[in-house]
């Protein structure tokens, strides 16, 4: 959903307020129809079918990750922190909340405390638990994805419930992809999670090639 920002007089607004209060109503829904009004006016029927589309596809992605958690791992070299977290249940949700502790530092912050500054929805979980849960995932629908942050070589691994298999990226190049996700055009008939996911294809870190291990294996 996108938020409108739009200057009113405040005296205006008020009374507008208290009108519609009077008959029940609510500003919000008077100005959604509105929109919709306007939507329906001058939105081409061709265009509107794409974008029903799209509309549905994020309405698909959205059902599929309600009731789902995903299961995160924050550490750097002092300490580490796990945590499930039912609001960012995605991996473009947490690239998204990296993206936040980036804009507002946290470098030189605790673990813990980054984790509750920027997953606010967290529930701390200990490491035997973390365990059971990163093992049990590819049989309990309700996890959506499992998470590493390596803060201290700044990289982040993830294996989606969708394929269960790990991949790794630089959080440099995650960054880039929320970034370009933000500058799409609102013409763009993809979902957000579509333009992540591209603006990433084939830029998971390739441990072979890099001579780094055959196998990687969640840190606990």
């Amino acid at each position: 959903m996108a938020d409108i920002k739009i200057e009113y007089s405040n005296h205006r607004l008020a009374a507008l307020k208290e009108i519609l209060l009077e008959q029940d109503k609510t500003l919000d829904a008077e100005l959604s129809s509105a929109l919709d009004m306007l939507y329906e006016n001058y939105v081409p029927e061709k265009l509107k079918t794409d974008i029903e589309s799209l509309v549905e596809r994020e309405n698909a992605e959205l059902r599929q990750t309600e009731n789902c958690f995903a299961v995160y791992h924050l550490h750097d070299d002092f300490d580490d922190y796990h945590f499930t977290d039912e609001f960012n249940n995605t991996f473009y949700d947490a690239a998204c909340r990296y993206c936040e502790m980036l804009e507002y530092g946290y470098k030189s912050k605790t673990v813990d405390t980054v984790a509750h500054e920027y997953f606010s929805d967290n529930h701390p979980v200990n490491a035997p638990v973390f365990s059971v849960l990163c093992n049990t995932m590819p049989n309990d629908n309700r996890i959506s994805a499992l998470i590493e942050f390596d803060l201290e070589n700044e990289t982040v691994s993830v294996c989606d419930s969708s394929d269960n298999s790990w991949r790794v990226h630089n959080l440099e190049d995650v960054a880039d992809a929320v970034h370009k996700v933000k500058l799409k055009s609102d013409l763009i008939l993809e979902t957000d999670k579509e333009i992540f996911n591209n603006a990433l294809a084939g830029k998971a870190i390739d441990f072979e090639s890099e001579d780094e291990t055959d196998d990687f294996t969640m840190q606990m």
